[in-house]
């Protein structure tokens, strides 16, 4: 009996498959897992929604001068990505309107700035920091009818978009820029001017609900009730000291408790104006890079025991998160590993009484 007490304390190794496609195969003999290097990782396709209205210049231009310290995280972890932008004037595209898809096409760029070329970005975009810098600055001549969302679906729904994003089996990440609050709704008129008065649209019953969105991005994701194959993130006004503080500059702006509640249904980021940029689109980095690295262990843990390395140096506890409801271990920044890392994974696993 002693013997095989010993036996079962030993630790073990265990195979782990990636959420989205990095595979893991056990090297013969070893208590080690290897990412198969003809496996290519979970593309990433992150969709910009930027607000063109009169009131943004500011904005665009801080996420325009500090862009690097989002796209040196994929860059990084040499993961498969591509960038697109829009605007929220894109919901011009929807049938209602009647105006075309010209609204919700990629845009790379104005006419007044002039045009990059180059609509969808990838890892392999010679310049990509200058080109993402024209692609984000798209002015202040787009509609003051906030549909941020409206804006979304339109651009999702664009053929010419969707021949070539999101991808297939591709984890969409959303980014909403915008001061103002969403005011999509099935109607033509500007309901923010001709609404009920309050500061805000939560209490318009003519707002179209978070909910047909979330619905509209599981769909495009097939995502599941347990597997978001998708988030949506903010970068918007979340609290009155925030509005007060930008109201030097223009009164009109809202906050944003639409963007704020479909951020919290999908699991992005709400980031506010008032912060820093740089800490924003590095927080926003990475929430999309710990989701696209969940790998899931085969058998229960003892959590305790687990001990995790990627290329041989162990990785510490505050780098990692173990979750026993689904067997799932998620990375954190800075020690999401990149795409050609080897993994090895020790723990006992729980006793069977």
């Amino acid at each position: 009996m002693k013997l095989f007490n010993a036996m079962m304390v030993l630790l073990l190794g265990v195979s782990l498959t990636a959420c989205g496609g990095h595979e893991f195969n056990m090297a013969v003999d070893e208590d080690s897992f290897s990412q198969n290097s003809k496996v290519t990782s979970v593309p990433i396709d992150i969709l910009w929604v930027i607000d063109n209205s009169g009131s943004m210049e500011t904005s665009q231009a801080k996420v325009a001068n500090n862009i690097a310290a989002f796209i040196q995280k994929f860059t990084n972890t040499n993961f498969d990505y591509h960038i697109a932008v829009t605007t929220t004037s894109a919901y011009k595209s929807l049938p209602i309107f009647g105006l075309g898809d010209s609204y919700s096409n990629f845009v790379d760029g104005t006419a007044a700035t002039g045009h990059s070329g180059i609509k969808v970005i990838d890892r392999n975009t010679p310049n990509i920091v200058d080109v993402f810098k024209q692609n984000v600055q798209q002015g202040i001549l787009g509609s003051a009818d906030e549909r941020g969302m409206q804006s979304l679906e339109g651009t999702l729904l664009n053929l010419n978009n969707a021949a070539v994003f999101p991808r297939a089996g591709a984890f969409l990440a959303v980014i909403y820029l915008t001061d103002e609050e969403d005011f999509s709704w099935n109607g033509t008129a500007n309901i923010q001017l001709l609404g009920d008065g309050s500061p805000n649209s939560i209490n318009d019953s003519r707002v179209i609900p978070i909910s047909y969105y979330v619905d509209m991005l599981d769909g495009i994701t097939n995502s599941t009730a347990t597997k978001k194959n998708y988030n949506v993130s903010a970068i918007a006004i979340f609290s009155e000291e925030c509005k007060t503080e930008l109201s030097t500059s223009f009164t009109g702006r809202r906050i944003a408790n639409r963007y704020a509640q479909f951020a919290d249904a999908t699991g992005g980021v709400k980031a506010s104006l008032c912060d820093p940029f740089d800490d924003i689109l590095s927080n926003i980095s990475d929430s999309i890079l710990e989701l696209t690295t969940k790998f899931y262990l085969n058998r229960a843990a003892n959590a305790e025991t687990l001990q995790i390395f990627v290329d041989d140096v162990q990785i510490p506890v505050e780098g990692w998160t173990y979750d026993p409801s689904d067997l799932s271990v998620t990375f954190h920044a800075p020690y999401i590993p990149g795409k050609d890392a080897a993994i090895r994974v020790k723990f006992q696993g729980l006793s069977v009484k």
